[in-house]
């Protein structure tokens, strides 16, 4: 959930298209108002929503907060990646921690995002995660 990270995808005018929707939608008073957007992905947002998740103060972007976090993580990513904004999310994350011994990516062979289909992938991987974690 990066505004600078779109900037670098093939969606950036999409992106500031939308970013600016929203903006002249708050700056007119409907900071409430409805928007249909399709980037990052099809969704229904108020226009203060919009900016507030999706816009240039990145206030839920995770590569602010992960060098914080000190316990275990496990980063799943799915190799069906085709979002923009998800593509390489997981594997930049772990190349800001990756020196850390209790921080591990794993792929999802075949999963999209959401994990459709896969959810089996996802429970595998996470198990394993964890017994390792336990045992190690």
């Amino acid at each position: 959930l990066s505004h600078n990270y779109f900037l670098n995808t093939e969606a950036k005018e999409e992106h500031l298209r939308t970013c600016k929707k929203a903006s002249e939608l708050v700056a007119s008073g409907q900071p409430d108002a409805l928007m249909e957007v399709t980037f990052p992905m099809p969704h229904l947002f108020s226009a203060r929503a919009y900016l507030d998740k999706h816009g240039p103060e990145e206030r839920y972007y995770l590569g602010r907060y992960i060098e914080k976090v000190r316990c275990p993580m496990l980063i799943m990513v799915g190799t069906r990646e085709d979002a923009p904004h998800h593509r390489y999310c997981a594997l930049d994350i772990h190349t800001t921690v990756r020196d850390r011994a209790n921080v591990q990516v794993r792929f999802g062979e075949g999963a999209d995002h959401m994990y459709t289909g896969r959810l089996p992938v996802l429970a595998k991987n996470t198990v394993e995660w964890l017994t390792n974690l336990k045992n190690g």
